[in-house]
């Protein structure tokens, strides 16, 4: 808006300049337009300096002038150079005319005449001005208009994905960055309404698979046993897993939320997120390379990010988990590793998307939303980090994450 106000403000400040410096030619600079008298005195004044031109001016009986200081008014360079060389200078006003002419090297003779009757009125003047200056004025907001309108159209269309189709505006033009606004929104509520919808599709496939194990169950004529109730009660345990998930992964789909950074040891953070985990590791045995690195962020969330990556590689261990950390480019970076099956190197990026079904053996067979790594990859753009996944040394999956290194 600041360019746009200031674009308009010099174009009406240069267009005014330039109307008056046009029309006054045609409406007052014509000798023609001058009194009788006026015109008698400059044919008499004109080609005449020093004591000729005040013995001229001394004869006068009438229309004696007034003699004012040079510098008592502002001319145009061009214009006091033609009164230093003897010119007589006329300016028209509403209802007189002026007559200057040089007396010496720091005066001027001045007469005051009434405007003649072939003067133009100003009314016809100021009326010409307004209406070049509104044609002048028009032919500026033409363009902002045209594109206006091409906005205006572009919104009222909806496409059913939720966008509206590109607005093109030239890239000079004062509206441009408005319409890159609105395609960026426009790619984005689209983006939004695609996970949304594939994550409905995914949430009704996800739940299906638990709930039709325990209506088999349930709707079996035998007896169920404790095999059987125990299963029930994992189903259960599965679908309120998922479903918190999913309500996690929903909860900050928007606007981020405020982070509480500080400071964190890394050695403490991994000790309390192993702890943590070892009802669920079982038969894992999960080591930590001793660091004396920190990162800076939210506390909760960091936390919330390796848990989910240590978890996941609990699943998939068969027997390590290795946890370690390193200060790299700027970057503290904690590695993840297991001696599992691993990631196929086409899966490393899809892996972070929500719902991703590897066709290797890290599927979702051993439990979970799908959601985790998601999760994981929304809190490290939180803090302008990144999530990635290699081949371990152990022989499975390296996940790693990074946090900027910050004083």
């Amino acid at each position: 808006m600041t360019r746009l106000f200031l674009s308009f403000y010099l174009f009406i400040a240069i267009a005014i300049v330039g109307l008056s410096a046009a029309l006054e030619p045609f409406f007052y600079g014509n000798d023609k337009q001058l009194p009788p008298s006026a015109k008698e005195i400059k044919t008499q004044l004109e080609g005449l300096s020093g004591e000729a031109r005040a013995h001229v001016v001394a004869q006068l009986t009438t229309h004696q002038p007034q003699v004012l200081p040079l510098s008592s008014l502002a001319f145009s360079e061009e214009t006091l150079t033609d009164l230093l060389h003897g010119e007589v200078i006329a300016l028209f006003y509403q209802n007189t005319v002026q007559l200057y002419a040089r007396a010496d090297d720091e005066s001027l003779y001045e007469f005051t005449f009434p405007a003649g009757s072939d003067a133009p009125p100003a009314t016809l003047y100021s009326l010409v001005f307004f209406i070049a200056l509104g044609l002048v004025v028009a032919l500026w907001i033409w363009p902002l208009w045209r594109d206006l309108s091409n906005i205006t159209k572009g919104i009222k269309t909806v496409d059913p994905d939720g966008s509206i189709p590109p607005i093109v505006v030239p890239k000079r033009s004062v509206v441009a960055p408005i319409a890159s606004a609105l395609n960026a929104l426009s790619q984005q509520v689209s983006e939004l309404l695609a996970r949304h919808k594939e994550m409905t599709g995914a949430v009704a496939h996800e739940l299906r698979t638990p709930l039709a194990r325990l209506k088999f169950t349930l709707g079996s004529n035998d007896t169920p046993d404790q095999e059987s109730w125990f299963a029930m009660r994992e189903d259960v345990n599965e679908l309120e897993r998922m479903v918190q998930e999913m309500l996690d992964y929903l909860r900050h789909d928007g606007k981020p939320p405020e982070l509480n950074v500080s400071h964190i040891p890394v050695a403490a953070l991994l000790e309390n997120i192993v702890q943590r985990v070892k009802p669920q590791s079982k038969n894992i045995n999960i080591h930590i390379l001793p660091t004396s690195l920190n990162v800076m962020g939210d506390g909760y969330f960091i936390e919330r990010a390796i848990e989910n990556i240590v978890l996941n590689a609990v699943r998939h261990a068969h027997s390590k988990v290795l946890l370690s950390a390193e200060q790299s480019k700027g970057f503290v970076v904690i590695h993840v590793e297991d001696d599992g099956p691993g990631v196929a190197p086409q899966d490393a990026e899809k892996i972070f998307t929500p719902f991703f079904r590897p066709d290797s053996a890290r599927s979702r067979e051993r439990g979970g939303a799908g959601l985790g790594l998601a999760i994981v990859k929304r809190i490290q753009s939180w803090h302008h980090g990144y999530c990635s996944v290699t081949k371990s040394k152990l022989g499975g999956a390296n996940f790693s994450i990074s946090y900027p290194t910050r004083t």
